[in-house]
């Protein structure tokens, strides 16, 4: 299709409930609202949650990038803007950002989708959709393109988790907003007190479901400097060590 600025924006007030310690948005609380956009522009165009059921089809994340600049406070508005970039072979491109009330970008996110079969979860080819949905494939949040993340070599740092019913989101797996949770919980309390997360990536390789044992390990890379430090991480199906997700963050100190 024909380039044209079909830009999607909801405007978030940060409530007292989406906070951290420090009376910051917590970054589970950006991603839901990057969540929660990404859904609102899909249904404009029919591609949205009830829609797809009806053709037995669902979008599932599969890769992500957000880095964030300023954590916006609590009480604070912010104005999520959100667009579709393309297709490369079974992805669907989004990208986002987030503004304050003076519209300086304090945050970017860059992610591939795939379309699947409910079911089977066989991916769709996405022809249809690249016809049928408007694409800004000049505008980048993040000029990086997501790739297949690199395996952890050595664990510093393990932890197991149960999934729970509260972990569950309307297909029945655990949300994948919750596995940054699980990373960012897996964190001891000093780093969390002495720097912040500046950038997550993460590959979503497989799904999790209620009562299953999860394992996150996580290992410090050699990217250390004075005031950055990096992480990967990655977490594993106890039962048949069937890789759930890899990732890697970046912390800057505060």
């Amino acid at each position: 299709m024909h380039e044209h600025l079909d830009i999607w924006k909801d405007i978030y007030a940060i409530k007292s409930y989406e906070i951290d310690p420090e009376m910051k948005a917590s970054l589970t609380s950006l991603c839901n609202f990057f969540q929660e956009s990404a859904w609102h522009h899909a249904r404009k165009h029919h591609y949205g949650y009830h829609d797809l059921l009806k053709r037995n089809l669902g979008w599932m994340l599969s890769r992500f990038m957000v880095r964030i600049m300023k954590f916006p406070s609590w009480g604070e508005r912010v104005t999520v803007e959100t667009w579709a970039k393309g297709v490369d072979r079974f992805f669907a491109l989004r990208d986002f950002q987030i503004l304050d009330d003076r519209d300086n970008i304090i945050g970017v996110a860059t992610s591939a989708w795939l379309l699947l079969e409910l079911g089977s979860y066989r991916p769709v080819r996405l022809e249809t959709f690249r016809n049928e949905f408007p694409f800004i494939p000049s505008k980048h949040a993040i000029e990086a393109s997501l790739k297949k993340l690199p395996d952890l070599m050595k664990a510093d740092n393990e932890n197991q988790i149960i999934v729970k019913y509260s972990d569950l989101d309307i297909n029945n797996h655990v949300n994948n907003v919750k596995y940054i949770e699980w990373i960012l919980d897996s964190f001891p309390v000093e780093i969390r007190k002495t720097f912040r997360m500046e950038t997550l990536e993460i590959n979503f390789l497989a799904e999790a479901l209620l009562g299953e044992r999860i394992l996150i390990q996580s290992g410090e890379t050699g990217e250390v400097k004075s005031c950055t430090r990096a992480w990967v991480h990655r977490a594993l199906r106890t039962s048949d060590r069937r890789e759930i997700f890899r990732a890697k963050t970046r912390w800057l100190a505060n």
